[in-house]
Parts: C-alpha cells; sequence; structure tokens
C-alpha cells in the first residue's frame, strides 16, 4: 500500500498512529527511504512537536512532582491506597471549591487547580503527557461520535439534564485504551 500523501489525511494521526501505519518508511536508512518514507518521518517527529505544544500541562505538573520529590517515572500503575485516598480528597475539595466559588475568577482558580489535582494524579499512575495526549485524543474522538440528548435517546439526569447531556448513541462504541496501559505494573 502506497501511504496517501496529502499532509491533511495526517492532521488527526497521533505520532504513535503514524509510526504503527507506517513503521516500515520510518526506520529505513534516509537514502533508501524515498519521498513517502521521508515525508512520514517528517510527520512522525512533527507529530511529537506538536503533542509537546498542545499538551504542556501534563509536562508542567510532572515537573512540579520532581521539585517536590513526588515523582513518579514508571510504568503505568494502580495507585497505592494511602495515595489514592489523598488523591481523591484532594480533587473532592477542588470540586467543593468550585460550588462554593462567588464569582468567575473563583470559579477559574477553581477549575484549574481541580486539573492541577487531576493532572497530578495522572502523572502519579505513570500516565505520562505523551499517554495523556493521545487517550485524550481517542477519548476526544468517542466523544464527539455521540449525540445530544432527546424524548428518543434521554440522558441519565432527568428532563433538565436532556437540555445540556450528550449521551450514547446505539452502536456507539468506547475508546480503546488498552495498549497505553498494556505494560502496567
Amino acid at each position: 500500500m502506497k501511504p496517501n500523501l496529502n499532509p491533511n489525511y495526517y492532521t488527526n494521526m497521533s505520532k504513535l498512529g503514524i509510526k504503527s501505519k507506517f513503521k516500515k518508511y520510518i526506520n529505513q536508512d534516509a537514502d533508501t527511504m524515498g519521498q513517502e518514507g521521508l515525508m512520514l518521518a517528517g510527520l512522525a517527529v512533527l507529530m511529537e512537536d506538536i503533542q509537546k505544544l498542545e499538551y504542556p500541562w501534563a509536562m508542567l505538573v510532572e515537573q512540579f512532582h520532581r521539585k517536590y520529590r513526588i515523582d513518579y517515572a514508571g510504568l503505568p500503575r494502580m495507585l497505592p491506597s494511602d495515595m489514592s485516598a489523598f488523591r481523591i480528597a484532594r480533587s473532592i475539595e477542588e470540586h467543593k471549591e468550585y460550588m462554593e466559588a462567588k464569582n468567575v475568577e473563583e470559579k477559574l482558580d477553581a477549575i484549574i487547580d481541580h486539573i492541577y489535582i487531576l493532572l497530578g494524579t495522572a502523572h502519579a499512575h505513570g500516565f505520562n503527557s505523551v499517554i495523556l495526549a493521545e487517550a485524550f485524543k481517542r477519548v476526544h474522538e468517542a466523544n464527539m461520535a455521540k449525540v445530544r440528548a432527546s424524548k428518543e435517546n434521554p440522558g441519565k439526569y432527568g428532563i433538565h439534564g436532556d437540555a445540556f447531556d450528550i449521551v450514547k448513541p446505539p452502536g456507539w462504541t468506547p475508546p480503546d485504551l488498552s495498549d497505553l496501559v498494556a505494560n502496567a505494573v
């Protein structure tokens, strides 16, 4: 199969997707790769750079964890029960701050704090920025296949939730994240 040479075709494909689909081109010597292989190798490198730009939040939280010596750089894992309880308590605390916020600035602060805690929890699990970026992309794609709640396909939050709810249509497929945690400890 010859690769598609239209760069727009690869816009929504992750670096992992490009590498797996075009592995035979990417790991060859530049002189033997040909135009298609060189372009695909360049795209794979570019995708890595783009992912770094699009997902700096996770890397900043990783920096925070390193500074305070609570870093974890191993394979994805379940958290020890005491650490899990601590992370859950912090997440609930930030959620309460959002609920109790009196103005837009306090809402924004609570949202960012909650994101920070959740990214720290992901980091403690061993979900590095590359794993998070790919998982986010896959979940986003699955979410884009959902539909607005309606009388025919109601949400689970009752009549008021239907105005805001997005639901799984018949035949909806959840994202497959198994390869991202295949080596979990």
